[in-house]
């Protein structure tokens, strides 16, 4: 594997770790960086055509880093006084940015249409406490590829959003769909899979729900039936020729073993050789190499896989509770 690809794990308590050597080495960020080499970072989203463009919200607000993570600059704006949760961004126009914030701050939703040099809140309301969390927070967002107006947003707690005209105006899908299988308001991931047919998969704390009519009518498979283990995590798309969609699962969290499902072109799931010590808590995938995967879990395992999610092995850096992972060709 080339030492050139770049291997970035995001982290409660230790910032952003890195790795230029494909996890050989590894470094903190280094002082007087708009993020803490201590800080708390939720989430990392890699620029769609630029791979040293990295975007991370963390304690404070977003940053940005233009040299594949070796320094960052926070985007001021008002998102400074909030806790990002998550980022998703436009891949056709990638100056379309959204976030989602959460605890300990309030739960909001907001959009960039200038590449994160301003910011403006999108009309998304969320209590401030919940039964689930104590605190909401947007675990989940995501893009249509094909179609970018139709954006997607989920809140640990707090039910499944759908936007059809780039966040100006939402409706809540999870408590209108009349006649089918609840989806439980507790929403931990979202993806898009494009092609024919265009498939939106949701994953709730205990199910995965999968669309191919754009939200109107949706197939629910409970974690517990159909795996064993009743906690539902992540889902991840590979963009590869089988259109492989990954789903990560545990006996509960933070729990005592993970696992990671995968589908090959909507067929039966097929369980993977990972089992981890904890809850799987974050994929790491990039389109230029759809066949390297790496999984983080929630006690600070590190995994990766060279097979699409077949196999894995355990690289030997563990790390504090790890919130992202993203790895660059850069």
């Amino acid at each position: 594997m080339s030492a050139t690809q770049t291997i970035l794990v995001a982290t409660c308590g230790q910032g952003i770790m890195r790795s230029a050597d494909h996890g050989e080495s590894w470094t903190r960020l280094p002082i007087y960086q708009d993020i803490e080499y201590d800080d708390i970072v939720r989430t990392l989203h890699v620029h769609p055509t630029q791979q040293n463009v990295i975007y991370a919200g963390f304690q404070c607000g977003i940053a940005k880093t233009e040299d594949a993570g070796r320094t960052w600059k926070r985007l001021s704006s008002f998102l400074d006084s909030y806790a990002l949760w998550k980022i998703a961004i436009d891949p056709k126009n990638p100056d379309n940015i959204y976030v989602g914030t959460g605890a300990p701050t309030r739960a909001i939703a907001a959009r960039s249409q200038d590449g994160g040099k301003t910011f403006e809140r999108l009309p998304l309301a969320f209590p401030e406490r919940c039964a689930g969390v104590s605190k909401p927070r947007l675990l989940a967002m995501a893009v249509d590829p094909e179609e970018p107006n139709n954006v997607w947003c989920g809140a640990e707690e707090g039910g499944l959003f759908h936007s059809e005209d780039f966040g100006a105006s939402w409706n809540r899908v999870d408590t209108n769909i009349p006649g089918q299988p609840l989806m439980h308001t507790d929403i931990h991931d979202i993806v898009v899979i494009p092609g024919k047919p265009k498939r939106v998969a949701v994953s709730t704390v205990v199910a995965l729900h999968i669309s191919e009519d754009n939200g109107r009518t949706w197939t629910r498979t409970m974690a517990k039936d159909a795996f064993g283990f009743r906690y539902s995590r992540n889902v991840a798309y590979l963009a590869d020729d089988a259109r492989t969609l990954l789903y990560a699962c545990a006996d509960a969290t933070p729990g005592t073993h993970g696992f990671v499902y995968r589908s090959e072109n909507n067929s039966a799931w097929a369980k993977s050789d990972l089992d981890t010590k904890t809850c799987p808590w974050a994929f790491g995938i990039n389109s230029s190499d759809p066949k390297r995967v790496l999984v983080g879990t929630k006690f600070g395992e590190l995994y990766e896989s060279e097979d699409a999610g077949r196999t894995f092995r355990k690289h030997w850096r563990e790390f504090s509770e790890i919130c992202a992972v993203a790895w660059v060709a850069a």
